[in-house]
């Protein structure tokens, strides 16, 4: 517990022969040190929008693959388009997710759009026993816009599309 206080530098563990230094840790990846293509830090909020947005799409294409195991020889048109769909649409967010993190001003967009088309889905799931999904689905839309319009990644995806 020492060392996730004081920092990576100073962990040491504890053995029969003595104190030595802990596992090397000063190359982890915390939500500081997430950089773009120009080398700037990117923001928090925006790295966590973009994390929830690729769960987002890595959820989407496990519905897709779901649905193409289900598809039946009466709806198999149906079946094979709606997959096609949701696996391009997972893909997508993935994608996007990566590049807005990147500094990619134009990965923005298609979060924020796919963030206000989950609140309305949300919408539609309010009330019996899909309230949760409704609630889950409120609360990931919701932080993913505050992440994605936060004014430090307005300011990091601008200054990254100054330079370009």
């Amino acid at each position: 517990m020492v060392g996730f206080v004081t920092g990576p530098e100073q962990r040491r563990c504890s053995s029969a022969s003595g104190t030595h230094a802990g596992p090397p840790y000063a190359d982890a990846r915390t939500l500081r040190s997430v950089r773009d293509d120009a080398g700037h830090l990117s923001p928090t909020p925006l790295v966590v929008a973009a994390g929830l947005a690729a769960v987002e799409g890595i959820l989407v294409i496990g519905f897709a693959a779901l649905e193409a195991a289900s598809v039946h020889a009466d709806r198999a048109a149906m079946g094979v388009t709606t997959s096609v769909f949701f696996a391009l649409l997972g893909a997508l967010l993935v994608a996007c997710a990566w590049y807005v993190v990147r500094g990619r001003t134009w990965a923005r967009s298609p979060l924020v759009v796919s963030q206000l088309m989950a609140l309305g889905l949300a919408w539609n799931f309010l009330g019996g026993g899909t309230t949760w999904v409704s609630v889950v689905l409120t609360v990931v839309a919701v932080v993913v816009l505050v992440g994605l319009l936060h004014p430090a990644s307005v300011e990091a995806l601008a200054h990254h599309g100054d330079e370009a």
